[in-house]
């Protein structure tokens, strides 16, 4: 099962939990999976992998054929994708800023001073200025 169909099917499952009465949060949910599936996946753009030769182990491999890298063969051990650039997230909006400090976790932080600084990290990330 390919990530896109695994959360395809959480999707699902997710909306007939909340179709069901439940919660705004849920179908919040809802909306950030239908968002993200609707966005173009990123293909890699080689593979970086350990390969087992003769007495020893390589690690960080790289090649650009999915193939090799894949072959029962090559004896290939932790393969992962390597991508040019990361997905772009969008960055927190003041009302996801404003549940996060009711966290319990943040309990011990003021909610001015937890507030300010998600909003300067988020500043810092993107190259804006903070509000």
């Amino acid at each position: 099962m390919t990530d896109r169909e695994l959360l395809e099917q959480a999707l699902d499952a997710l909306h007939v939990a909340v179709s069901w009465g439940t919660w705004l949060r849920g179908l919040e949910a809802v909306e950030a999976l239908r968002n993200r599936l609707a966005q173009p996946e990123q293909e890699p753009v080689a593979w970086m992998y350990d390969w087992e030769a003769e007495e020893e182990t390589i690690t960080n491999w790289l090649t650009s054929d999915y193939d090799e890298a894949h072959s029962p063969t090559m004896r290939c051990t932790n393969i992962r994708p390597l991508y040019t650039s990361l997905p772009q997230r969008k960055p927190l909006t003041n009302e996801e800023i404003g549940l996060l400090t009711t966290e319990p976790r943040f309990s011990h932080i003021d909610t001015p001073t937890l507030a300010a600084f998600a909003r300067a990290v988020i500043a810092k990330a993107t190259g804006e200025k903070g509000e």
